[in-house]
């Protein structure tokens, strides 16, 4: 567990104390009552894709990138990648796929919305890049 990490849980999770009734001093004292794991969990979150792979969340570092690792139905791994597509905090839970298409809740500027990406499975066959079918 990194400070890093440790600063963007409170960041986070600080965004609920924003009511006028959370005084400085709450919060101040919120923060001191925060303990964290002396190390993170191996993923932050699952979910399964159309056709039963297995999606997981390794790491989502705030403002940086998102880490997944793909397997497939059998539970064999078979890939896993780095993505600038965030997936922070409570809402990386919110991720599906369907026909094609990911859907994950964003963050900017501390306004949520869904955001939609298209994605294509590939598989390296000879000496190139083909979409598998």
């Amino acid at each position: 567990m990194t400070e890093k990490d440790k600063e963007d849980f409170i960041k986070l999770n600080m965004e609920g104390l924003s009511a006028p009734i959370y005084t400085e001093d709450i919060k101040r004292k919120a923060l001191q009552k925060m303990k964290f794991p002396k190390y993170k969990p191996a993923y932050q979150s699952l979910t399964l894709m159309e056709n039963g792979w297995l999606v997981v969340i390794v790491e989502s570092v705030m403002d940086e990138y998102t880490l997944f690792d793909i397997f497939d139905k059998e539970g064999k791994y078979i890939a896993n990648f780095k993505t600038p597509v965030l997936a922070e905090g409570v809402f990386s839970s919110f991720l599906f796929f369907k026909n094609n298409k990911a859907y994950i809740v964003a963050i900017e500027d501390e306004y949520r919305y869904v955001k939609r990406y298209n994605y294509e499975v590939q598989e390296y066959k000879d000496d190139k890049w083909v979409r598998k079918k």
